[in-house]
């Protein structure tokens, strides 16, 4: 509920990003499509009607459509919190929903192997107060989501494995299947969770597999309507998508590639975690290695809950990243695409954290006479660098680096990628709503993100009688050019304005700028803006 009530609160700071509008779009028209099957079934049901609300075009399933269209009239109908009535917040609820409940099943999953309360606490604030995760978990796009819903479907898969009870394995299907049907990441999860069944139980992983081809499949069909008719036609449509997708480029290091080089998520893994934590983190994969190591004696002995625990959590950060370090998988937008890596960081740091909290019971006697004192402590000393961290770049999170590149600035001289996805356009459309005059045409650059920022004449921040365009034709009209600062977008227009013209205004970090507004009008003419 923290964690609800926080990214509530939050979430109208942070702009749209690129992907926002399609898929708040689409759970649109999943509510508009629920509405209808309750009113009228069978012309729900109807090819026509399927094709109409159901549109394939964005690739991706439905279980985060049907999720964002109910939780978001249900936020607006109860009317829970005043700030959750914008629309940038509650066309985000569902994304909202899913990663708080992963964070509370993350204390109990810890908690279940009896893992002290500090380190339990630490994991879901660790994982809460990455920055780049932070900015995510407001985001009504997929990353955030994908990363809660392949946690919860490996601790579903965990609590199967251990507690060899019917009901645990129909859960751990129906979650894989909402893993699978929030994003391709889901696909990931069985070479974590069937290894893992395995070793604790071989009979309980044959039972784990059944239960996955069973329920899994069913829950992803179910939640995607578009795939009721031409069934097959459309699900190789969807595989082919995600297996030649588009090529984006990402400037890394001074160069822009197509393909960056394979230790791209291992270098932006270690430059924008929060320190403290990465430190922690790579403790316990250094743990998890000493694990891995004496595999045979845990076989043979059992091993202990945690133990296994353990071994889960290091399996579940390795499937998690090393696919997205092939050289033909595509690798842009930060830790975006290997978000629910992060998840089982936060579970290794706490694990790190949880032997240093053991060692200081032991060392000092006051601190296991008053544990909770010392948990609080603990927690609170743990998660200060990181939450300041966040303080230090909200709203625009997603151009978080850590000190180990220098910060933003380090970052942007080393050649890296000062921002990437939009949101801050949102500080430029409140800018131009204060200070251009009436009918100024603004051109926006690139010109795919015109439809977004002209979004924001219906949502609030932008006047109504400002005008945005964009492309080469209309570039001579416009009095004002707005750009992030992301060099792989530039075109030659925008390249040259950055080059030899200074902007009118920036918004940035740290002397970083992270969006620019040029005026494109002669000099004389400069007063007319305010």
């Amino acid at each position: 509920m923290l964690t609800w009530v926080m990214l509530g609160l939050t979430a109208a700071d942070i702009g749209l990003t690129y992907d926002e509008p399609i898929y708040m779009s689409r759970a649109d028209l999943a509510a508009l499509w629920l509405g209808l099957l309750i009113t009228d079934p069978g012309a729900a049901l109807s090819h026509p009607a399927i094709d109409c609300y159901w549109s394939g075009k964005d690739a991706h399933p439905g279980f985060m459509k049907l999720t964002t269209a109910v939780t978001s009239r249900i936020v607006v109908a109860l009317h829970l919190l005043p700030g959750w009535a914008l629309p940038l917040t509650w066309m985000r609820t569902g994304t909202m929903f899913w990663f708080g409940l992963a964070l509370a099943v993350m204390y109990l999953l810890l908690r279940a192997v009896s893992v002290g309360r500090a380190a339990c606490l630490f994991a879901p604030g660790a994982v809460l107060f990455m920055p780049r995760v932070f900015a995510h978990a407001h985001l009504g796009a997929l990353d955030a989501p994908a990363l809660a819903m392949s946690f919860l479907a490996v601790a579903a898969a965990w609590w199967a494995a251990e507690r060899r009870d019917r009901l645990s394995l129909v859960i751990a299907g129906l979650a894989l299947g909402a893993a699978i049907g929030t994003k391709v990441n889901g696909f990931f999860v069985p070479l974590v969770t069937l290894p893992y069944a395995l070793f604790v139980n071989r009979k309980r992983s044959v039972r784990l597999l059944i239960s996955y081809a069973v329920f899994a499949p069913a829950v992803f069909f179910l939640t995607w309507p578009w795939l009721w008719h031409d069934t097959w036609t459309r699900l190789t449509e969807f595989l082919a998508f995600h297996w030649h997708h588009w090529e984006i480029g990402v400037m890394y290091f001074g160069r822009i590639y197509t393909l960056a080089p394979w230790h791209y998520p291992l270098v932006m893994t270690a430059i924008t975690t929060p320190l403290f934590t990465l430190i922690l983190a790579l403790g316990g994969l250094g743990g998890w290695l000493h694990l891995a190591g004496r595999l045979r004696d845990l076989k043979a002995l059992g091993g202990r809950p945690l133990d296994r625990l353990w071994l889960l959590a290091g399996l579940a950060l390795i499937v998690n990243i090393v696919p997205n370090m092939l050289p033909s998988t595509p690798k842009y937008g930060g830790v975006r695409l290997f978000l629910p890596a992060m998840a089982w960081l936060g579970v290794l740091a706490a694990l790190a954290l949880e032997r240093i909290v053991r060692r200081l019971r032991v060392a000092v006697p006051v601190a296991s006479e008053r544990g909770w004192m010392i948990s609080v402590l603990v927690v609170t000393l743990a998660l200060l660098p990181s939450v300041a961290e966040v303080g230090h770049f909200h709203p625009y999170c997603l151009s978080a680096y850590n000190g180990l590149i220098g910060g933003l600035p380090g970052a942007a001289k080393a050649g890296m990628e000062p921002t990437y996805w939009g949101d801050t356009y949102l500080a430029a459309a409140y800018w131009l709503t204060h200070n251009a005059p009436p009918g100024a045409i603004v051109w926006i650059e690139p010109q795919g993100m015109e439809s977004v920022v002209r979004m924001y004449k219906y949502l609030g921040p932008l006047r109504r009688d400002l005008q945005t365009t964009a492309g080469e034709a209309t570039f001579a009209m416009a009095d004002f050019v707005v750009s992030q600062n992301k060099p792989t977008e530039f075109t030659d227009k925008v390249r040259r304005l950055v080059e030899t013209k200074k902007p009118i205004w920036t918004e940035g970090i740290d002397g970083v700028p992270l969006i620019f507004v040029w005026h494109m009008r002669s000099e004389q003419d400069d007063n007319g803006v305010n």
